[in-house]
């Protein structure tokens, strides 16, 4: 991909892809769609100078905190 914008178009893509695959009930082209979809966002964080597992580790981080929250506000 030459730039960002070219794989946010390829995003895109793949997430019909996925949808469709969904659509269908069809869990092992789910499986393979959402794969897709993984290994283009990776390459999305590439060109936009971002780590993907920090990203990651960060939203599930922040994920624990909202949901820990929660659980101490009703038990």
């Amino acid at each position: 991909f030459p730039d960002a914008d070219s794989v946010m178009l390829k995003v895109k893509e793949e997430l019909f892809e996925l949808e469709e695959a969904i659509s269908k009930s069809d869990k092992t082209n789910i499986e393979e769609e959402m794969g897709d979809l993984l290994l283009t966002l990776t390459s999305l964080c590439r060109k936009l100078d971002i780590d993907a597992e920090v990203a990651l580790n960060k939203a599930t981080d922040k994920f624990i905190s909202r949901f820990s929250s929660i659980e101490k506000c009703c038990p």
